[in-house]
């Protein structure tokens, strides 16, 4: 990019930083919505492991990058281990469980491709993006406790990122410093 558009495109980082932020907010929220703390210590090591895959992905360090599928394949028999431990342990708080998981790997989704400049990963980031948002509404008008402005809160932070880096994108593509591929 040009020397004009780098200010702009610094923005773009802080958004990504915004989500980022948002995203270990809501790891930190599991603790509010599932009250037993092995539920809690299963949800995050499920979701650390794809996170620090997802970080070490942003560095394209060659060894990642060359072995993506098979460390991809093996999180994903790591992540049905897990979730089948803790379908064994208890069938009680399975389903939040697997919506605040859901919830949660949507968010890093959205994260790990919000600089991205391809046209299909942006429309990823988007829809991740779009999908954790009205997840949490859906949840915060069924939970009408404390949880809820909290809840709010963290949307707004996320929300707040997304738009910041869909406004700077736009801006640049308009002025033609960035072009989706």
């Amino acid at each position: 990019m040009a020397i004009k558009a780098r200010g702009r495109a610094t923005l773009r980082v802080v958004g990504s930083a915004i989500i980022l932020i948002g995203l270990v907010i809501s790891i930190f929220l599991n603790y509010l919505f599932i009250k037993n703390i092995i539920f809690n210590l299963i949800t995050i090591a499920i979701l650390l492991p794809w996170l620090l895959m997802s970080i070490l992905l942003k560095f394209e360090l060659n060894f990642f990058k060359n072995n993506l599928k098979n460390g991809i394949l093996v999180l994903i028999i790591y992540s049905i281990l897990m979730f089948t431990m803790l379908i064994i342990w208890s069938w009680s708080n399975i389903v939040i469980i697997l919506i605040v998981n859901f919830l949660n790997f949507l968010l890093l989704i959205c994260w790990h491709f919000s600089l991205s400049i391809f046209k299909k990963k942006k429309i990823i980031f988007l829809i991740s993006g779009l999908g954790y948002t009205i997840g949490i509404i859906w949840i915060s008008v069924i939970m009408l406790s404390e949880i809820h402005l909290i809840l709010t809160i963290n949307m707004i932070i996320i929300f707040s990122g997304l738009i910041l880096i869909l406004g700077i994108e736009y801006n640049l593509q308009k002025l033609g410093y960035l072009n989706y591929n």
